[in-house]
């Protein structure tokens, strides 16, 4: 997108008819933009008259009539290439909505003062949290424009274990590649380890018992039959429940190895792409 050269107006210029262009440097610029290039560079006549060529990326914040707010859409914000913003490509094997925490999770304090009767002044600390977020992404693949540093995002779809993460930005852009876990494959993964563990202990206790178990005595006349040996079978039952238990355990283990949430690769753009 290109805009049209600006003319300044008549006479001395309002500051809300200026453009500021705030530098990564803490620079500040203010003038006329009279070309504008999402993504590639920024040309501005300052107001002493003199013109600048600003890279994309070294711009840190933007305002003025070139630059338009949108504060009513939240969402746009995140879908359109603004100065001190680049892209974030994002992806995951199946489509998921992805969200940006705008405010990260944070457990603080915050004071109240009381005033008793005797005039004793007296403070009570309150915890609080806060945390608020928006949709930006309602189906992967897609891409979203995000300034270079922290960023969380919310993994969420039907079926899908939802999730945040955190990812560092860089000043060229990322392609992020999500995870998808899957809520059955949570749950089915959770009820074989479960199981399988308990099986695990219910064998180990036979086994146990059957140890515990003296040995039955010798005949003592010739001809007399032995008695039974119980131990065998307290072994034969504990093995077979161990048995059981670890094929149990192990499927349930592999699924919970192989259900991971977070962020699966993370590859920097290069500096000379722009989309």
């Amino acid at each position: 997108m290109v805009i049209a050269p600006l003319s300044p107006p008549d006479g001395a210029a309002s500051p809300a008819s200026e453009d500021v262009i705030t530098l990564r440097d803490g620079t500040i610029l203010r003038g006329h933009v009279t070309e504008l290039r999402p993504g590639d560079h920024v040309e501005i006549v300052l107001l002493d008259g003199r013109p600048r060529t600003i890279s994309w990326n070294d711009i840190g914040a933007s305002s003025g009539p070139s630059f338009p707010v949108h504060e009513s859409d939240r969402v746009a914000r995140w879908l359109h290439p603004s100065p001190g913003r680049v892209p974030v490509l994002l992806d995951a094997p199946r489509p998921i909505a992805v969200g940006v925490l705008r405010l990260r999770p944070a457990i603080g304090q915050s004071s109240m003062t009381f005033d008793d009767d005797e005039g004793d002044v007296s403070q009570l600390n309150v915890n609080y949290q806060s945390r608020s977020g928006v949709v930006v992404c309602p189906a992967t693949p897609c891409r979203i424009y995000a300034r270079p540093g922290p960023l969380r995002l919310q993994a969420s779809g039907e079926d899908v274990l939802s999730y945040s993460a955190d990812l560092d930005v860089p000043p060229s852009g990322v392609r992020v590649a999500l995870r998808t876990p899957n809520v059955a494959r949570r749950r089915w993964g959770t009820l074989l380890a479960l199981q399988g563990a308990a099986a695990l202990v219910a064998g180990a206790v036979m086994v146990g018992i059957g140890a515990a178990q003296p040995a039955p005595p010798a005949p003592v006349f010739p001809g007399e039959m032995p008695l039974p040996d119980h131990r065998g079978t307290y072994y034969g039952i504990g093995g077979a429940i161990i048995g059981l238990g670890a094929l149990m355990l192990v499927p349930g283990v592999v699924l919970w190895a192989t259900n991971r949430r977070g962020i699966a690769s993370v590859t920097p753009l290069s500096d000379g792409i722009r989309f």
